[in-house]
Parts: structure tokens; sequence; C-alpha cells
């Protein structure tokens, strides 16, 4: 992600300071990726960062000098969120193993085979449907905001030495957004986006937190 950010950050600096207002209407197309974290109230799944992407299109009108009001829809990968417990019981890999040979050095013990009493990985994706505004602030600066509802589809899956079961569940859930953009060219922007997913299933457990995922996107954003 830092290197997303820094990246971002260096086509802004070479960005040249004298472009015109940044166009806000008709039709755009917007590319982002970065990172999700997931909010369930389970300490196995929270506090981890994954890579998502998300691909976003739509239409905005003019509505004043400074401001646009549009819709969107696209397509959001929030990634997923593994956890792993460690089998202490795991022994040594014997396989291949020979007898010691007098007289030859022998070879180092073998790394304990990786194995798991457990492993689990909640994961989720979306199509989004929703509105969007935009400020433009300065000749490059620019504002948006965005909310919708998304079809969002969220799975669960869980491995262990004796058995895999897995569960999935589909729903309609809210999601909202903002950011911050800067034009590299007049129907050109880079931003940086922060949203919030509402997932299907609304938790892990019974009286569990409602789950959720809050991702930051460095992106690009094209107006034709």
């Amino acid at each position: 992600m830092q290197k997303i950010l820094h990246a971002t950050l260096a086509a802004v600096a070479l960005a040249s300071l004298s472009l015109p207002a940044a166009a806000s209407t008709g039709t755009f197309l917007k590319l982002g990726a970065g990172e999700a974290r997931y909010g369930t109230g389970e300490k196995r799944f929270d506090g981890k960062k994954h890579m998502s992407y998300d691909v976003v299109g739509g239409y905005r009108w003019q509505i004043a000098n400074t401001f646009a009001l549009g819709v969107e829809t696209g397509y959001v990968d929030l990634g997923g969120s593994t956890h792993r417990v460690a089998d202490p019981a795991a022994k040594q890999d014997t396989r291949n193993s020979r007898r010691p040979i007098p007289g030859k050095p022998q070879n180092k013990p073998k790394r304990p085979v990786p194995t798991y009493w457990e492993k689990s990985t909640l994961s989720a994706r979306a199509f989004v449907l929703g509105v969007n505004a935009r400020w433009q602030v300065g000749e490059q600066w620019s504002l948006t905001t965005r909310s919708g509802i998304a079809r969002t589809h969220t799975a669960l899956e869980v491995h262990t030495r004796r058995r895999s079961a897995a569960v999935s569940t589909s729903g309609i859930t809210p999601y909202l957004g903002a950011g911050i953009g800067f034009a590299v060219t007049p129907n050109t922007d880079l931003s940086l986006d922060v949203s919030r997913y509402a997932l299907a299933g609304t938790r892990v457990r019974a009286g569990g937190t409602r789950m959720h995922v809050h991702t930051i996107h460095a992106g690009l954003e094209m107006r034709f």
C-alpha cells in the first residue's frame, strides 16, 4: 500500500501546476487498488491488511460551476482475511531420510511439516450501484463522495484436519465513501479514496458484531 501511495504522490508532484480546471461533466471510468480491513468482532479476522481493488464507471451532470452529480456502477473485490491455528503436535518430516553412514557427514534435521488444526478464510466481493458528487476545489483539486447499495457476496471457509466446511450468503447492503483528487490533465485525476461496505451475512456468529469492510484505495479516474 505504501508503494501505491508513494507512486501517487510522485505523479502529483510531477504534474504541471498550470493546468486548466478539470472537467466534471460526462462519462467517467475509475480504477482503484489498495488495502482492505475487515471488521467482524472476531480477532481471527480483524486488524489484518488485505489487497483489494475496484472498477467503477458512470456519468455526471454539471449542476453548478464547481459541482457535478452523477450515477455509478461497478465491481469491488474486497479480498479475504485468513486465520490459521498451528498444530502443536506437528512432527518432523522424515520422508526420504536415510540411516547414518559411518565416515560421512549426516543430513541436517528436516523442518516440521506445516500442518494446522484449523484454517479459516472470510472473503467478500460486491457489485455496486449508487450516486456520487464531485466538487471542484481550485483549478486542480477536487473532493468526491459516493453512496449506494451493493449486491455483496460473503463466504466463510473452515478447514480442519478432519473436515472442511463452507458457507456463503448474498444480499443487498449499503456502502459509502469519500475521496480527494488531483488533476494531472483536464480529464484525468489521481485520487485517494476511503470507503465502507456492509457485508451480507451480518455476523460471523450469533450475537456477534455486524460485519463490514473498510478500504483505502489509490485511484485513477478518466473522463470522456
